[in-house]
């Protein structure tokens, strides 16, 4: 049989042939608009992967190429034994220059190595996997983590930690690429190519290094540690001594309570170890993935443990299994006490008869109920400011050599970064946003405040030519109200008052952690900022994604936008992958909050790359430096992006966003959608490989629905894009595009209007002081539904602004402030499902049924004698405040005898000294609006009777 090497990298498509000069080589980004070049080119020639921007700095080692391309130059001739030697020296670290290929110092940028001596020694090459591989509570890692090179005499930051990224050479931390763009671990891409050898080439990897890996798990086993017997999987991957290890590790790391770890293992085991090995050595694949299961399930992962039990039933549906002694088939699995979602994932909603479709939108819905507003203490945070002499908004000019710019987004442009969250449980029982930088908690249906956090209401004011501590486009990702079951996550910016310099004021950020109960913080990344592997030097860009045990956060770690995984309980960092280097121009790139999918992690960073990173372990699975520009509809000529006019010496500026504002990474169904900020394509991978599925041209030159702005949202179907004047559908699945309608033009919101949001069978947009309606089909015109004003508080906000939907509840987020909507039905749906009394009254004053919230209290105190004396109190001062007003109502309808029976009524459950002296003042009330002075002064003498004791 010929090996072929498409047949052992099916999947991931790498190590094609490539002509001689022509090796990949990613340079350090050095200016604006600098190139990708390949060896043996030009940099001022066109390279056909470059599509403009600022240039990727990725963790490529040209040593480890040279030996992957000479690997493969066996595998094509069917030379398993070289094969073989090669990857092994690769696995194990022991790269020693022995091709012809290898280059001089200073040649193509890779380092001179000398002939003949090992560039790291075997016991360092294969480091040990508890490095590797986070346990519920491992010491802190770094991947990626270069050499640190001290320099007393360089005080160039920048430059310093560009030669510590470029000083990596660890097999398990470097990447690799055929085509320039799909990228992935030199060390992973090595084991897994071993592991798909034919019964031939694993015939001779066994007999070479099985003898040796018998002897590491021996060693491993009397050593009695878990790194032990990871260092055999490590370096001996494909042998039955390796099998037998993993094997053994996976149920030591269950047994200690490393539930994510032991994951990691039983994947490797099933899914990329030899199955003929696996077979030979009795390990079944019904166990593995059911221990997967139960693994993810002790970690307290409920839905990824009932995903893992679905998936081992359709794959194995005849099997069983004996669990705890009794024999369990394992179709029934999904259904069992142990892998049922049951009570643990219900919603503790108020009643339990609450229709899960309950929406505030239907398709009779005319008109929106004002809930309630909260205007913000800065009512302008992104106020435009104007420098005299300044040169920001002209022209452009090329940078000059020796110049330090600091740039971020234009802090006035792109509407607001504000965002309302509603939480807890269906209906949503708080919502939560951010006042500056101080997170509040209010009541979803009264805006009632609840708690509030500590962070400052008043930051430093903006400045023309200055840093902003808020910016649109960077607080789209920041500012979320995350939570658990026991705290809130907040992301705070520069809270200082002087503006420092520009690099602090942009960077600074710092995550803490608040006390659901007391709101007191807990913990915070400045408890965590000592050491290497410390918060000294992260920049966070996006609100953590909460995973288990675990936060994800996307940050800029020492010059590398990478992935940085903390303990949610204490804040303490576990694990950084880094990513890549430059890729814009900015300080930092926008950022995007982590998404999650088959317990992979995946990381836009909008400067050049979407990333996948195994969630549990921080292993790196691919990374794409993505088309920036939709390769169908190239330009004849990239136009590169320009410094804008600048003096001499360190400036900051403010610049636009080169093509979609900050947007959602949309994660379904195997599939990502990504509207990177930094290009002008809308791309869509496979999850699995990093492949493309299709590509949508953003900037608007091939279709009539002009410049694409941000990526709205998803439902089952479609995805749904906004321009300035359109609103486009798009075949989630094909990219087709569908169909695209013209947004109603609205003068009063100018560019940008806001971002609207995706529901099952409706689009929203917003306008000006109205909720744009859309059917999800797009056979129907906009419906316009008015936005209502207040009774009280200041006028109504008209600027553009951000909606969020969460059942019945409608949330508007400006710049200067929060406003929540509902609608009569929704309430009474409401008001019908609750059990709760009080709550049941405050659904139906506002759904305009008074009569009827009367009714329900007035019954409810009838009915029971044993309700809480302080319960009892507060619904009959509720009571009597609506039969109050209702009888004012009435009496100025001329209905003063069915004013008096309401009143009347009442005093029977105004047993509380203060309700029933309330009673007397609203009678008092009655008769004066009546203008009864004999009435009046009747009631006068009661009130007098009563508070002297004598009724």
């Amino acid at each position: 049989m010929r090996l072929t090497l498409p047949s052992i990298l099916a999947a991931s498509a790498l190590l094609a042939p490539a002509a001689s000069g022509q090796q990949l080589r990613i340079q350090a980004p050095v200016q604006v608009g600098a190139v990708v070049a390949t060896e043996g080119q030009d940099a001022g020639k066109e390279d056909p992967n470059d599509d403009g921007g600022v240039a990727v700095e990725l963790f490529v080692n040209q040593n480890l190429d040279r030996f992957l391309r000479k690997a493969q130059d066996f595998l094509t001739r069917e030379d398993f034994a070289g094969a073989i030697e090669v990857l092994q020296k690769v696995i194990e670290g022991r790269t020693t220059v022995a091709f012809d290929s290898a280059p001089t110092e200073g040649e193509g940028g890779a380092p001179a190595i000398e002939p003949g001596k090992d560039h790291a020694a075997p016991e360092k090459a294969a480091p040990d996997r508890a490095a590797d591989k986070p346990a519920d509570k491992p010491r802190a890692v770094v991947r990626n983590k270069p050499a640190r090179t001290e320099d007393p005499g360089d005080k160039n930051k920048a430059e310093r930690e560009r030669r510590e990224r470029a000083g990596n050479a660890d097999p398990s931390q470097s990447v690799f690429s055929q085509n320039g763009r799909l990228y992935r671990p030199v060390r992973r891409l090595c084991q897994e190519l071993l592991a798909t050898l034919p019964a031939a080439g694993l015939g001779i990897y066994s007999t070479t290094y099985e003898v040796a890996a018998e002897q590491l798990f021996a060693q491993a086993q009397k050593d009695g540690t878990i790194g032990a017997l990871e260092q055999v999987g490590n370096r001996y991957f494909v042998t039955l001594a390796a099998g037998r290890a993993m094997q053994a590790l996976a149920d030591r790391l269950l047994h200690e309570g490393r539930y994510r770890a032991a994951v990691q293992v039983l994947r490797d085991l099933c899914e990329v170890y030899p199955s003929e090995n696996r077979k030979q050595l009795g390990i079944s694949e019904v166990w593995c993935r059911f221990k997967i299961a139960l693994a993810l399930r002790l970690a307290g992962e409920l839905g990824a443990a009932h995903d893992a039990a679905v998936a081992l039933a359709a794959k194995f549906p005849d099997e069983s299994l004996r669990v705890m002694g009794e024999l369990q088939t394992v179709k029934d699995l999904p259904a069992s006490a142990l892998f049922n979602r049951g009570d643990a994932t219900e919603i503790a909603a108020t009643p339990d008869r609450i229709d899960p479709e309950l929406r505030w939108l239907r398709a009779d819905t005319e008109a929106l109920l004002p809930l309630w507003q909260f205007r913000f203490r800065d009512p302008a945070p992104y106020k435009s400011v104007v420098q005299k002499n300044d040169n920001n908004n002209n022209g452009f000019v090329p940078m000059m050599e020796g110049q330090v710019v600091n740039s971020a987004p234009f802090g006035w442009k792109y509407g607001t970064g504000t965002q309302v969250a509603f939480r807890g449980g269906f209906p949503a029982e708080r919502a939560v946003f951010f006042d500056s930088f101080r997170l509040r908690v209010v009541d979803a249906f009264t805006g009632l405040m609840l708690q509030q956090g500590n962070g400052e209401l008043e930051l430093m004011k903006p400045r023309g030519g200055s840093p902003r501590a808020r910016v649109p486009a960077y607080d789209f990702a920041l500012l979320r109200g995350i939570e658990d079951d026991s705290r809130y996550y907040a992301v705070l910016g520069y809270q200082g008052k002087s503006m420092g310099n520009a690099e602090a004021v942009l960077k600074t950020s710092d995550l803490v952690a608040y006390d659901k109960q007391t709101m007191q913080p807990v913990w915070s990344s400045r408890d965590w900022l000592d050491g290497d592997d410390g918060l000294k030097d992260v920049t966070f860009q996006a609100a953590p994604t909460v995973f288990g045990e675990r936060l994800l956060l996307p940050a800029l770690r020492r010059g590398a936008y990478s992935l940085q995984c903390l303990d949610r309980s204490t804040g303490r960092p576990l694990w950084c992958t880094k990513l890549h280097a430059g890729g814009t121009h900015f300080v930092k790139a926008p950022g995007t909050p982590v998404q999650l999918m088959g317990g992979i992690a995946y990381v836009l960073t909008n400067a050049g790359c979407l990333a996948a990173v195994d969630a549990f372990a921080g292993d790196l699975k691919w990374v794409r430096r993505y088309e920036r520009r939709d390769p169908h509809h190239k330009t004849s000529k990239n136009p590169r992006q320009r410094a804008q006019n600048l003096n001499f010496g360190n400036q900051f500026v403010e610049q636009e966003l080169p093509s979609f504002l900050p947007s959602e990474l949309l994660c379904a169904d195997g599939l990502l959608v990504a509207a990177p900020c930094d290009g002008e394509a809308l791309l869509c991978l496979d999850g699995a490989s990093g492949d493309v599925r299709w590509f949508i041209d953003g900037s608007g030159a091939y279709a009539q629905y002009n410049k694409l702005q941000y990526l709205v949202g998803a439902n089952a179907r479609f995805l749904y894009l906004a321009s300035q004047t359109d609103l486009l559908c798009v075949g989630r699945q094909s990219g087709v595009r569908l169909w695209s309608k013209k947004l109603p033009t609205d003068d009063a919101l100018g560019n940008w209007r806001g971002r609207g949001c995706v529901l099952d069978d409706y689009v929203l947009m917003p306008g000006s002081r109205e909720v744009l309606v859309l059917d999800a089909e797009g056979r129907q015109d906009w419906r316009r539904l008015k936005l209502p004003p207040f009774g009280v508080g200041p006028e109504p906000l008209a600027t553009a602004a951000n909606l969020t939907v969460a059942g019945p509840w409608l949330g508007v987020a400006y710049e200067a402030g929060i406003e929540v909507y509902s609608t009569a039905s929704a309430l009474r749906q409401l008001a019908a499902a609750s059990r709760e009394p009080l709550q049941q009254a405050g659904y139906l004053v506002v759904s305009g049924d008074a009569d009827a919230a009367i009714d329900r209290l007035c019954s409810w105190l009838q009915e029971s004698k044993a309700h809480p004396p302080e319960l009892h109190t507060r619904a009959a001062a509720k009571l009597l405040n609506l039969a109050r007003e209702r009888a004012l109502a009435l009496a100025s309808a001329d209905q003063r005898d069915a004013a008096t029976a309401l009143l009347d009524r009442v005093r029977a459950f105004a047993t509380d000294r203060t309700v029933r002296m309330n009673w007397h003042l609203a009678r008092l009330d009655l008769w004066k609006q009546v203008q009864d002075l004999r009435a009046y002064a009747d009631e006068q003498q009661r009130l007098y009777r009563f508070m002297e004791g004598k009724d």
